[in-house]
């Protein structure tokens, strides 16, 4: 039953009901070795007398609630009255009851409910008590301690179940002096008697009522008990004066205040079990409580000191936040006991000093210290401080993912009784499976650095080969010894350079940086791993080695690139460039390098076409088919160009060629370095020429007007000569230089065959125009004067200024112009010019200024060739080239001013220019 709260309820036992067991059954009765018990009171007999109405007394047991707990105003009623009086009463009384309760007899509720009952002389009951763990029903069978009677009197006698040969040796009353064997002549004198009865158990009885007064010492007795059952028979022994039946009590109670001394228990720790992940503040903390019961002994009995002290195991301190979070409660409820006691810590330990041993405040209490304790924090720990590698991890303290911290034996009480000569008696924990705390612990991440690591000096972290995290780590791991990869073999961990990693910059040879490497699992746990890493000087590494092929076909060394156009007799050209492309400042050299080449069967190969940096070499090997060119020292910066070239085979048709080069030499310290150029595949085809041939038309046999051209192509495919730029090309020209198309390969687009395959472009010359002049005109001299004059007879040198005209087509005509290309200048000052000198006079009549831009002066509309200084005269109305001179046109040409005196020889420069067919001037 559960009488936590009001109201308190009497309970009613028939003595005539015998289809079922009768017991009562107090749950959560009090503490056993820090564990809650029930109480079960087995009813076992109940022997009455029938009254003269025929009814039989009930028996009958009050449930107080525990509000009603040493309240006078709610508690039990009657002579003794209280509480602690009427605990655990069983029986018949002759007037016991409660106030505000419930009778589950009547099914009543009243302010005054009792239990009295007719009994007579020679009524009897039995029963007895068991205890039972309060979680699992488990039966205690191994307990030993004290219960304690009271109010044995006169009314009743108290049979219990010890054997005499025990010289009573477990029974302890309040004073000798007070108890005798009975019958005795001296009843008067005693007022507790004994016997033994026919079953050889032991009787006790009072011969006073004055034992009925409350918590009378007198009246009491407690008994040790090693025994699983607790057996108590009651019997009625009072009588009327008439010898009937009488309401009197038959009624023994439990007392909590015993008559007998019971010392502190030993203190009990629990541990707690903390799951609280690395995101909760409470990951790693821990937690434990201790049970220390204090027993409510009588004022003479109880302690003059108590301390309890408890130390944290290795690995945790007590903060002060967690210091002042210590709870101390009374077990079971959220009532604070903490005012009662002193605490102080020193170090690890804290230590719980009674301020009042002996009052009745701290008596009588089952403390429940609650204690939470951090982990020892270390600067710059990403993991708290709560690394398993810490914690000495045996197969006993580390379990399915939880530490396991054995607290027992680290926590003392120290009590202090002198009347008995107790002094600082110590009370040690026991160490056994409840006092073990476990705290969730997720695995930490480790990993070992690869030491003897150096990083050339000025090599960017990031760029190097430790841009990597993992390439400087070994034996990744986790510190459980679980597998690193969850169920679908995914790694939990992750690998990453810490923000906080230094830069190298700047540093000298020699100088040692650490590269931090943050290590992280899937639950977020931390761990990093410092990396030392020497800075040395350069180290030659960056070197490379690439090659690149183009052909071209026998007799044309026009380049191509197109693979599906290689057949027998390509030529193969295979371009490898060598360099050491370290900075020139880091003074790195590749020396004695080496290039060899494995030279593919397919190709014909002529070791003499082998040239480095387009010169060729005389110390180039060909040994089988695998070529070496020695290329000596490479400085940094410096790179070597290998040119060789190869035929293709015709028994290579159909087959891929391989190459691939190699490039080897050694760094400062002798170590090798050396690189492979990339592999080049090459497929082939069966190809022919196709001859493209460029005659004239009127000599077709005879030379060629231009060389021929070679096509060569896969046999069935097409080769369009139209697309085809070399051929265009031909075409072109010969057409710029009076050659016209008279016939074209029909088609132009040629199937190759495997035969010969020739094409024929004819062309036709269609003449020249041209035009000589002479190469001096001199007009000869003229004397000054500010007047303009005119010179219209001209001496002319060398040719005569001639049309010749051999086009085969003619009627288009032609146009002859003229322009200034340098004005008349002064020979001896170049600044001096005679502006607008230069004048023609067409065969019109037209009178025309030379200048800068061309003019025409003769459209011969028939063509045709035609002298045209023959028709020259030597007057001003004369068709002709005439001078003209002007005073006010000689001028500086830099500014444009006059040129007073002009005196001084001139010259300038006329270009000719004939143009088939009519012209628009200035076109």
């Amino acid at each position: 039953m559960d009488r936590s709260n009001n109201p308190s309820v009497l309970y009613r036992f028939d003595p005539n009901y015998t289809d079922e067991e009768k017991y009562i059954i107090v749950k959560n009765a009090g503490l056993f070795q820090g564990e809650k018990i029930d109480l079960r009171i087995n009813i076992l007999e109940q022997n009455t007398t029938a009254q003269a109405d025929g009814t039989y007394a009930n028996l009958g047991f009050t449930a107080i609630s525990y509000a009603d707990y040493a309240n006078s105003n709610t508690a039990i009623v009657g002579s003794n009255g209280g509480f602690l009086s009427s605990f655990l009463a069983l029986g018949y009384s002759s007037g016991i009851g409660t106030k505000n309760a419930y009778d589950e007899y009547t099914g009543t509720f009243d302010d005054d409910v009792r239990f009295s009952e007719q009994i007579s002389t020679g009524d009897s009951i039995k029963y007895n008590y068991e205890i039972y763990y309060a979680g699992t029903n488990q039966l205690i069978t191994d307990y030993k301690g004290f219960w304690n009677f009271t109010n044995i009197n006169s009314y009743k006698t108290l049979t219990l179940p010890v054997k005499a040969e025990n010289n009573f040796n477990d029974l302890f009353v309040y004073s000798l002096d007070l108890i005798n064997p009975y019958p005795t002549t001296e009843s008067d004198k005693y007022l507790m008697g004994y016997r033994i009865n026919s079953l050889g158990e032991i009787e006790i009885k009072s011969n006073s009522l004055k034992v009925l007064a409350t918590n009378n010492p007198e009246g009491e007795m407690s008994r040790l008990l090693e025994s699983p059952k607790i057996e108590i028979n009651q019997a009625m022994t009072a009588t009327t004066s008439d010898g009937g039946s009488r309401r009197s009590g038959m009624l023994v109670f439990y007392v909590t205040d015993p008559i007998v001394r019971i010392a502190p228990a030993t203190p009990i720790v629990i541990g707690e079990t903390n799951d609280a992940t690395n995101t909760d503040p409470d990951y790693g903390k821990l937690k434990y409580r201790i049970v220390q019961t204090v027993v409510n002994n009588k004022a003479d009995n109880r302690d003059e000191k108590l301390v309890i002290q408890t130390t944290l195991p290795d690995k945790y301190e007590l903060s002060t936040e967690d210091f002042n979070n210590i709870t101390i409660t009374n077990y079971g409820t959220d009532v604070n006991l903490k005012d009662l006691f002193e605490i102080t810590q020193d170090g690890k330990t804290i230590t719980f000093t009674a301020k009042d041993p002996d009052s009745d405040a701290f008596v009588g209490n089952v403390f429940d210290i609650s204690i939470e304790a951090s982990r020892i924090n270390r600067t710059g720990d990403t993991t708290n401080g709560f690394k398993i590698t810490d914690f000495d991890v045996t197969d006993d303290n580390y379990e399915d993912n939880y530490m396991h911290y054995q607290l027992g034996g680290l926590t003392k009480t120290t009590y202090t009784y002198s009347k008995a000569g107790k002094v600082d008696e110590i009370l040690t924990s026991v160490a056994d499976e409840r006092s073990i705390a476990e705290v969730l612990y997720q695995a930490t991440p480790y990993a070992d650095p690869i030491l003897g690591l150096t990083i050339p000096f000025n090599t960017d972290i990031a760029a190097s080969i430790y841009s990597d995290p993992e390439s400087i780590i070994k034996n990744l791991r986790l510190d459980t010894g679980e597998s690193i990869l969850d169920s679908s073999g995914n790694r939990i961990i992750d690998v990453s350079y810490d923000s906080s990693s230094p830069s190298n910059s700047g540093l000298v040879p020699g100088a040692v940086i650490t590269l931090i490497v943050l290590l992280e699992t899937k639950d977020g746990i931390q761990n990093t791993v410092e990396v030392p890493i020497t800075v040395g000087y350069d180290s030659l590494k960056n070197v490379s080695a690439t090659k690149t092929q183009s052909f071209n076909h026998p007799n044309d060394s026009t380049k191509f690139d197109d693979v599906t156009k290689v057949g027998a007799d390509t030529i193969v050209t295979y371009t490898i460039n060598i360099a050491n492309n370290e900075t020139v400042s880091s003074g790195l050299i590749w020396e004695s390098v080496d290039f060899t080449d494995e030279i593919d069967e397919g190709l014909t190969f002529d070791v003499s076409s082998v040239r480095v940096d387009g010169a060729a070499v005389t110390n180039a090997t060909y040994i089988g088919n695998l070529l070496t060119v020695p290329l000596g020292d490479i400085g940094p910066g410096v790179s070597k160009e290998i040119t060789f070239t190869g035929t293709v085979k015709a028994s290579a048709i159909g087959n891929t060629i391989t190459n691939m080069g190699h490039a080897a030499g050694v760094d400062e310290d002798g170590d090798t370095v050396e690189k492979d150029t990339d592999r080049v595949d090459i497929p082939t085809v069966r190809n022919n020429a196709l001859i493209v041939h460029f005659v004239d038309t009127n000599n077709p046999t005879g030379t060629p007007l231009r060389p021929s051209i070679t096509i060569y192509a896969p046999v069935d495919s097409t080769v369009d000569l139209t697309q085809n730029e070399a051929v265009q090309d031909v075409i072109a020209e010969l057409e710029g230089v009076n050659y016209e198309v008279t016939s074209r390969p029909s088609p132009e687009t040629i199937t190759i065959t495997g035969d010969g395959n020739e094409a024929t472009y004819e062309f036709e010359s269609l003449g020249t125009i041209t035009v000589s002049a002479p190469s001096v005109i001199d007009f000869k001299s003229i004397t000054y004067n500010s007047a303009i004059q005119k010179v219209s007879d001209p001496d002319l040198g060398g040719d005569k200024l001639v049309v010749t005209d051999t086009r085969s087509k003619q009627e288009t005509g032609w146009t002859l112009q003229a322009s200034l290309t340098r004005e008349m200048t002064n020979v001896s000052d170049s600044d001096i010019i005679m502006k607008n000198a230069l004048m023609y006079r067409t065969n019109d009549g037209t009178e025309k200024t030379l200048s800068s831009s061309a003019i025409n002066i003769r459209f011969q509309s028939a063509g045709g060739n035609l002298a045209i200084s023959d028709a020259w005269g030597t007057t001003e109305e004369s068709e002709g080239l005439k001078l003209v001179y002007d005073p006010k046109q000689v001028v500086n040409s830099t500014d444009d001013t006059l040129i007073v005196s002009s005196v001084g020889s001139f010259s300038g420069e006329i270009t000719w220019t004939v143009i088939a067919g009519p012209v628009n001037e200035g076109g």
